[in-house]
């Protein structure tokens, strides 16, 4: 099975990479470096007539890529998105870290029972993650699925931590983010690292993300309070 990454040559897929129903990713390597190729599938009849007015899921996908790099913040770098058939698809560079963030937290910090450097590790990493979504959104900037898994996480210098935004399909910049938008990142993220971190370190990032965010300060304990809420709904939202 082959991947299309220039015309005439064609690059073995090393893998198949786990994804949503609506869309098929290939780990492929092209002249001693790692790409992605992900293919967007058609997800509803609606989907052909929505590509006319928004783009296809590629392009949004290139836009919202574009966006953070030319705001300053990490994503792997695409090297083409087009058309083929009916599904459209984007290849992009791995990134630097070539790891998930859940994966990397799970790798780093494996159980509760950690010595005194290893938690100096975890907190110096949840302020700086605190910090970059607290800067992302200072900036305007909504990411259309905020979890661990979408984010890679690297440190190549100890307490120097760099993050990368990736399924950026629905990333887009408000001139003022609205709260719903707000919320539904912060949510997003909470969720993500609930299994991972305690009570106590999510705050710890809150905290971090407040000082990006100094005009929520005085609403701290009202944000808490809907993160919860929303959390709770769709908890039951789950059971139901």
């Amino acid at each position: 099975m082959c991947c299309h990454l220039s015309e005439g040559k064609d690059v073995p897929c090393t893998a198949r990479v786990k994804s949503s129903k609506l869309a098929r990713v290939h780990r492929l390597e092209f002249n001693h470096k790692v790409y992605f190729h992900k293919d967007f599938l058609p997800r509803n009849f609606w989907e052909p007539i929505k590509d006319v007015f928004k783009g296809t899921r590629a392009e949004r996908t290139f836009r919202g890529h574009r966006l953070l790099e030319e705001n300053g913040f990490g994503t792997p770098r695409v090297v083409v998105a087009g058309k083929k058939g009916s599904a459209n698809f984007i290849v992009t560079e791995s990134m630097i870290a070539q790891q998930g963030g859940r994966d990397y937290w799970l790798a780093s910090f494996p159980g509760p029972n950690a010595s005194g450097a290893v938690l100096k590790t975890k907190r110096s990493l949840l302020q700086d993650l605190g910090q970059t979504v607290g800067q992302l959104h200072a900036a305007g900037i909504f990411h259309g699925d905020l979890r661990l898994n979408n984010m890679g996480i690297d440190s190549k210098t100890p307490g120097e931590w760099h993050f990368e935004f990736i399924d950026n399909e629905r990333t887009r910049q408000f001139r003022q983010l609205p709260d719903a938008r707000r919320l539904k990142n912060l949510a997003q993220l909470c969720l993500s690292m609930t299994h991972l971190t305690t009570r106590t370190d999510r705050l710890r990032c809150f905290n971090a993300y407040l000082m990006e965010n100094p005009e929520m300060k005085d609403q701290k304990a009202l944000w808490i309070q809907r993160i919860s809420n929303l959390l709770s709904r769709r908890s039951e939202k789950k059971k139901s």
